[in-house]
């Protein structure tokens, strides 16, 4: 029984608990929840343009993002609850992903999140 338990696929959890084995025949990218800590580069820090930016980036994948600043959190494809941070020059804010593209998508939007300008055209997806 333990050689089954063994094979499945494991989730790994961002709380630093202990991984324990997916439901049968879940998929492990789509439970998982990539981080990356972002310090906001540009000068006059994370106003309408970046934001817009960053919705616009984390509407091409299927994976869920969330910002988080402090206490407050804000999905990446609302611009409005994005500019309810108030994230200043060289804040650091906390990316979370969830979802099937989860590798690609952290990549992309901690690149535009860090930017220091809004891209004129986003980095391609995967």
């Amino acid at each position: 029984m333990s050689g089954e338990l063994n094979a499945r696929p494991v989730l790994s959890t961002v709380g630093g608990s202990s991984p324990r084995p997916l439901p049968h025949g879940a998929r492990s990218m789509a439970a998982d929840t990539l981080r990356r800590t972002v310090i906001i580069r540009n000068p006059q820090g994370f106003h309408m343009r970046p934001a817009a930016a960053l919705v616009e980036a984390a509407r091409r994948f299927q994976s869920q993002a969330v910002v988080i600043h402090g206490d407050r959190r804000s999905s990446a494809r609302e611009v409005l609850d994005l500019m309810m941070l108030l994230a200043e020059p060289g804040a650091q804010v906390t990316l979370e992903v969830q979802g099937p593209d989860a590798e690609q998508a952290i990549e992309v939007l901690a690149e535009v999140l860090g930017a220091e300008e809004p891209p004129a055209t986003l980095p391609k997806k995967g």
